[in-house]
């Protein structure tokens, strides 16, 4: 269900702000009225402020000059137009649930200024609603970021993704950026429908955070310069990506469909992982036949990094070395497993 944006809710409550100062203006107005044009003192003035503009019908505390009178008719009409403002305001506030909802979306604006080494996801078309649900599903806090309330609830709804924290703005636009608490990210997803809003947006988070890693998404291949320059780490073309994939559904089916059981959650969810082993670990020293990784966890071990070398397919002997990190393929609780290995809790 479509819901007013932040922004709107902000307006209306000083809005309604704005309404109650109206009516202490007027209770202010009245009251040194009185005082100066009868020369009552504050109690007497206020009292006559009082049950003139709430028309309880208690009288005349005293006799009225002719310039009081035509200033109690000019209080009237101001002050019955003054309070029922207010409350017309009052009233739609609470009746629409504007206070729970303002309540809400407070309290996740705090939740996001909490976050430190989070990911923000900027733009939920295809691209960016697969990232930020593969994200969530790998326990990453996310911050996702869009111009539409409409796109960010319609996706919530979808996805089923009650506690998504969110941003909707302009993300070309540094104030809706900073409100995503970019500064403290680790990750940046620039996926726009349009490769000029990727390079502002790119040209902002840089500028808010520039040792943030920013990957974004290219319409056109011939903008991905562009877009390095921006500040992008990496590029990715969704065209050239899909078309290299159906090509090769062509020519080596076979292996598409091994990779599709890897990439594509179902009742079997396979994930290649890198697990880096710890100085600390009790793996440390040992090769992998004695780590007998494959044993205890049934994972497979695909390579191994060591400094700036990997390598695929490493044989039995390979000694494991601290800060080493292990590329593995396997189902979540066999890749928890290994953490647990490597911590030396298994």
């Amino acid at each position: 269900m479509f819901q007013p944006s932040v922004e709107t809710y902000e307006k209306r409550l000083r809005r309604l702000l704005l309404a109650v100062l109206l009516v202490v203006v007027v209770f202010l107005f009245g009251t040194f009225g009185y005082m100066i044009i009868e020369g009552w003192n504050f109690l007497e003035a206020l009292f006559m402020t009082l049950i003139t503009i709430s028309t309880v019908g208690y009288g005349i505390i005293k006799e009225l000059n002719p310039a009081g009178t035509v200033f109690t008719m000019v209080l009237i009409v101001a002050g019955i137009s003054v309070v029922l403002n207010t409350l017309s305001n009052l009233a739609a506030f609470i009746v629409e649930g504007e206070v729970l909802e303002i309540y809400r979306r407070r309290k996740m604006m705090k939740e996001i200024d909490k976050l430190e080494k989070h990911h923000v996801v900027v733009g939920l078309g295809k691209v960016g609603r697969y990232v930020v649900a593969e994200l969530l599903r790998a326990g990453e806090d996310v911050v996702a970021v869009d111009e539409s309330e409409e796109v960010i609830q319609s996706f919530i709804e979808e996805e089923e993704l009650s506690h998504l924290l969110w941003i909707c703005g302009d993300a070309t636009d540094e104030t809706t950026l900073a409100r995503a608490n970019v500064a403290n990210a680790c990750a940046a997803v620039v996926a726009l429908p349009e490769d000029s809003k990727n390079v502002f947006a790119l040209l902002t988070i840089k500028f808010l955070n520039p040792s943030i890693i920013a990957i974004a998404t290219v319409n056109n291949p011939r903008n991905a310069t562009k877009l390095f320059r921006a500040g992008a780490d990496r590029v990715i073309s969704p065209s050239e990506i899909v078309g290299g994939r159906i090509a090769a559904m062509l020519t080596r089916p076979g292996l598409v469909s091994f990779l599709d059981v890897i990439n594509r959650p179902g009742k079997r969810q396979l994930r290649m992982e890198i697990v880096t082993v710890p100085s600390g670990s009790p793996l440390v020293g040992r090769t992998l036949a004695e780590a007998a990784i494959p044993q205890k966890t049934g994972l497979i071990v695909i390579a191994i990094q060591k400094g700036n070398e990997e390598y695929f397919n490493p044989t039995k002997g390979t000694i494991i070395e601290g800060g080493n990190a292990l590329f593995v393929l396997g189902e979540p609780h066999q890749i928890e497993a290994l953490k647990n290995l490597v911590e030396g809790r298994l």
